[in-house]
């Protein structure tokens, strides 16, 4: 699959997806960065460090930000979870929103060491699609609220045999204040390894979140292009953070 990088919206890196790999280019938030850890971190104790620190903001009930980290297992990770949780704990402090007594630097690094360590070696249910964490110019002040997933697709060009429909679709989250947003872009491409051309679609779906099933389509835009891409293909996880933020009410959130 060809690497398709695209800016969003003002701070937000670039992503890549090649060949199945997840690669984040995550946006850095100027804050002061973690020590390097002395040594490996337990499974158990990151266990323990996100029921203490993270789950009393993050559960089924509260839910800060959409995200819950109730069912969070450090042996498994998932991929695209575990790098959003990196980037909150290093560049944002998230695990000092717990409250006193401060955690200790250098098992904060350890942390963020074990699970990064962690992250290339799991089993990635991810690989259709990019996740990036970043910050939201909109709520500078709010930490990486600003979640993204985007996925594309490729599809055979009714106009000519040798060429190639590239649908991408972003679904975005800012978590800080539950706005939501899902959109699609189209390209053509003569190869695989050609060049991608935009195209002015005549139609501008509005596209949102389904309450329940398990892919998102995108129809009509084009004679004989009807696509769907797998939102079973995200974590349970993310599935549970766009749902949170396209069907429920708009309101302010802490992180």
């Amino acid at each position: 699959m060809s690497t398709i990088t695209r800016a969003w919206i003002g701070r937000v890196a670039s992503i890549s997806l090649a060949g199945g790999a997840l690669t984040l280019h995550l946006a850095a938030a100027g804050q002061e960065s973690v020590p390097a850890a002395k040594g490996a971190m337990s499974v158990a104790r990151r266990n323990e460090l996100v029921q203490k620190r993270c789950v009393m903001c993050h559960n089924e009930a509260q839910r800060k930000g959409g995200l819950s980290f109730a069912a969070f297992d450090a042996a498994h990770p998932d991929p695209g979870i575990a790098h959003m949780m990196v980037v909150k704990v290093r560049e944002d402090g998230a695990m000092s929103a717990a409250g006193n007594p401060a955690p200790d630097r250098e098992e904060v690094g350890a942390f963020i060491d074990a699970l990064s360590t962690a992250i290339p070696r799991t089993p990635s249910v991810s690989n259709e699609w990019a996740i990036d964490l970043a910050v939201d110019p909109s709520t500078p002040n709010r930490g990486h609220s600003f979640v993204t997933a985007r996925s594309t697709r490729e599809l055979p060009l009714a106009a000519d045999a040798h060429a190639t429909a590239v649908y991408e679709l972003t679904v975005s989250c800012n978590g800080a204040i539950r706005r939501p947003d899902a959109r699609v872009a189209t390209y053509t491409k003569a190869g695989s390894a050609a060049e991608l051309m935009p195209r002015p679609a005549t139609i501008v779906p509005k596209l949102a979140w389904p309450a329940s099933a398990d892919v998102l389509r995108v129809d009509g835009l084009f004679p004989g292009e009807d696509t769907t891409f797998p939102l079973d293909a995200l974590s349970p996880t993310l599935r549970e953070l766009f749902s949170w933020c396209f069907h429920g009410p708009s309101s302010e959130e802490t992180r």
